[in-house]
């Protein structure tokens, strides 16, 4: 089915798109399983086991089990046996090489109807300078897991990928960007937390640009206060009250 530009209403068997992680496992049981991050390495053959058992070799990244809706904070990359700290909840896995992509993809049973691409770009393991935002269809990888482990299913889907292995996977797209993809190509600017105060930030936006503070302040480790999306990169880089914030 080829994707299109309007986005008719779908629905998981019996019960309405989820809007976020927390409403899917309430209602829908059949998808807890991929919101476990360490089942998802399992299932791609990946070197990964859950805290006390001990890696076969390094590096590893430990990272914890579940991520709903934001609490993926803690993930460290353990270099060799003076890293290891055992937590409770939290499992490792080999590092991965690779882009970073985030896929918001719409199923209609098993068939993709709409797809956009999230490009991730790193300052540390947990921090990014930006995303840049795209219409795509899902890379070969994707599509084969999605053919895999969601035929039938319908509704949105998130996947993240490090290269090409999925690291992570949500029942709902991006609640921070997804309202501007009839704009697309855009970008989307992390503003951290180590220069600025949460409480100079308040909601803005302006021609080509919006900042959207996050709702709980210093959820996100490192603390983050929101993001900038604009259609063009320069707009982040000259603005005069967040150029700060980009490396």
């Amino acid at each position: 089915m080829p994707l299109n530009n309007c986005m008719l209403p779908l629905n998981y068997p019996n019960v309405e798109i989820s809007k976020d992680d927390i409403t899917a496992w309430q209602q829908r049981p059949w998808t807890r399983i991929w919101i476990n991050k360490l089942h998802v390495a399992q299932v791609q053959d990946l070197e990964c086991a859950p805290h006390g058992i001990y890696p076969t070799k390094f590096p590893v990244i430990s990272r914890p089990t579940y991520n709903i809706d934001g609490m993926g904070v803690g993930a460290e990359i353990w270099r060799g046996p003076e890293d290891v700290v055992y937590r409770a909840g939290h499992f490792w896995t080999e590092v991965l090489e690779g882009d970073h992509t985030s896929w918001d993809i719409m199923l209609e049973r098993g068939e993709i109807t709409e797809s956009y691409i999230a490009q991730g770009h790193h300052i540390t393991i947990s921090q990014f300078s930006h995303w840049n935002i795209w219409r795509a269809m899902p890379a070969i990888h994707v599509k084969g897991f999605i053919d895999k482990h969601f035929n039938e299913r319908s509704g949105k889907i998130n996947i993240e990928c490090i290269g090409d292995k999925i690291i992570e996977i949500h029942f709902r797209w991006c609640p921070e960007w997804e309202h501007w993809y009839d704009r697309v190509p855009f970008y989307s600017v992390p503003l951290w937390d180590d220069v600025d105060r949460w409480q100079q930030l308040g909601p803005a936006q302006g021609e080509g640009w919006e900042v959207i503070p996050d709702t709980v302040p210093g959820f996100v480790a490192p603390h983050r206060l929101g993001i900038m999306l604009c259609d063009d990169l320069k707009t982040a880089h000259n603005h005069a009250r967040y150029k700060q914030y980009i490396g």
